[in-house]
């Protein structure tokens, strides 16, 4: 019995929180002492399993004879996954139960689907329109509602502002585009932080204006809340008296919070990926160096789903009267590959000035990479140092897609490499490096992987494609040639690129 295991463990099943339970609490009641050491847990995190609205089991973990700090990001994953394992079982105790059940059995599975498909579309979002949709349109099918909305709280923390919605009619969206905090039923569940129930608007004329009578007959609203903090409200009506019931304001309040947290995590991840890709532009070339006998053409693009913001990047510089060129892609999404972004590009810089040798410069900036044991990175670079005296471009590649060198008479594609490992995996690796001469008419259309990896369903865009868009495109001039690419890629890939991409094409024009 839930005594037996000690009234720690009841309060996870009566409260339906997240506890953090330590053994070594001298306040800790006998029960609790000996479950803790029948599992052989010193720190252990118990998560309850809930589903519409009830706790149905509770999944707790530790790290046996350890004491294991829970962090944040641990504590919020373990509760995702609970979530997840609460509807799943729901779902299998429902499908033994499904031929002998009648009609509230029925609607129970369709809950439940509903609330599945919800939970999935809130987890692999971060859109914020698609998710803030998904959920108002779940929400209006799971309570047969005739009408609902979405209001955010503003910045200040006074006006609720109408995000989506769904049934009302064109006076009512007028009058209610923003509430002010407090006020109606939006406004009041926000300032409460508690769901509420209206059954009938015609006895609380008072409390509604007349805009929200006109629509709807009875509601029920739910705080949306991120981390206890109310951020928004979602207000349910319908045009029958007495329709809502306080299990459907307990069901919307559950998803209120599940809301909230996809909420939160679409603003974070804007706000990231804003400043990742600023980070990333301003690391790119201002002003790409005229040199002689070449043409250059360039190209970058940022992709197009979601949480992808990589770290790839392109740059061509004067060295002296010669060119460096290098392409590269740092592993990693966000900010931190942004940052390690800048360091490589930096550091080859600094060694390619001093020495304008590529194999040097990647051999040095390995082992300073290596040594930065605090900011690990995974880096394909592909470096060359074109000589316009000689026509001839000397050049390393440490794990970088091979780049192109294009005879435009034969049509025959030399792949520029030196099979050497990228940046950061083995120490102490000293780097080689080839020349290859480039004759007038000859392109060197170097790129990073997302071109590649562009897919379509389960099929890759791959190298074979490439070389055909390259070819269908010799006669364009280089710019257009790189901008072809990205329209190939694109295409291909129905406008969703997976990565980022960067593309540096150079011909010789002698």
């Amino acid at each position: 019995t839930l005594e037996e295991f000690g009234i720690e463990f009841f309060e996870i099943y009566k409260t339906g929180k997240t506890f953090i339970i330590d053994r070594d609490d001298p306040d800790l009641s006998p029960e609790s002492q000996r479950t803790m050491d029948s599992f052989n847990a010193k720190l252990g995190l118990f998560v309850p399993m809930v589903v519409g609205g009830r706790v149905i089991g509770s999944i707790g973990m530790d790290n046996p004879g350890e004491r294991h700090t829970f962090t944040e990001r641990e504590i919020e994953l373990a509760n995702v996954i609970a979530g997840q394992a609460a509807v799943a079982i729901e779902n299998a105790r429902l499908f033994d139960a499904i031929e002998r059940s009648g009609a509230e059995t029925r609607r129970r599975a369709k809950e439940l689907s509903i609330l599945n498909k919800l939970s999935n579309t809130l987890s692999q979002t971060l859109e914020l329109d698609t998710l803030l949709n998904a959920a108002i349109d779940s929400v209006m099918d799971l309570l047969e509602a005739d009408g609902a909305a979405i209001y955010l709280l503003d910045e200040e923390g006074q006006v609720l502002r109408l995000t989506v919605h769904r049934g009302l009619t064109d006076h009512f969206v007028e009058n209610s585009l923003e509430i002010p905090f407090g006020e109606r039923l939006p406004g009041a569940v926000a300032k409460s932080g508690e769901p509420l129930i209206i059954e009938d608007l015609s006895e609380y004329p008072e409390f509604e204006a007349a805009v929200v009578y006109e629509a709807f007959v009875s509601l029920v609203g739910a705080p949306i809340k991120s981390k206890g903090r109310v951020i928004g409200a979602f207000p349910i009506g319908s045009r029958r008296p007495g329709k809502f019931t306080s299990d459907d304001a307990t069901l919307l309040e559950s998803i209120g919070n599940e809301i909230g947290v996809a909420i939160e995590n679409s603003r974070l991840y804007e706000a990231q990926r804003n400043i990742s890709e600023e980070l990333q532009r301003s690391m790119l070339p201002a002003l790409i160096p005229s040199i002689p006998g070449i043409q250059i053409g360039v190209r970058y693009a940022s992709a197009t789903e979601e949480a992808v913001v990589g770290g790839d990047f392109y740059d061509i510089y004067d060295i002296d009267g010669k060119y460096a060129l290098v392409i590269g892609d740092v592993s990693g999404k966000g900010i931190e590959a942004a940052a390690s972004t800048s360091m490589i590009k930096y550091i080859l810089r600094s060694y390619l000035y001093r020495n304008p040798s590529p194999s040097p410069a990647l051999t040095e900036a390995n082992g300073f990479v290596r040594r930065q044991a605090e900011q690990a990175a995974f880096i394909t670079v592909f470096c060359a140092v074109y000589d316009p005296k000689l026509g001839t471009v000397t050049f390393s590649n440490a794990g970088h897609p091979y780049p192109c060198l294009l005879n435009q008479i034969l049509k025959t594609c030399t792949v520029l490499a030196t099979r050497d490992p990228a940046i950061g995996i083995i120490e102490d690796y000293n780097y080689s490096e080839n020349t290859a001469v480039i004759n007038p008419g000859d392109l060197i259309v170097a790129y990073t992987d997302g071109v590649i990896e562009a897919r379509s369903d389960k099929e890759f865009f791959g190298e074979e494609r490439l070389f055909n868009t390259l070819l269908s495109s010799l006669g364009l001039p280089v710019q257009k040639i790189a901008d072809s690419i990205i329209d190939a890629t694109l295409e291909f890939s129905h406008g969703r690129l997976t990565d980022d991409v960067a593309i540096l094409v150079l011909k010789s024009v002698g």
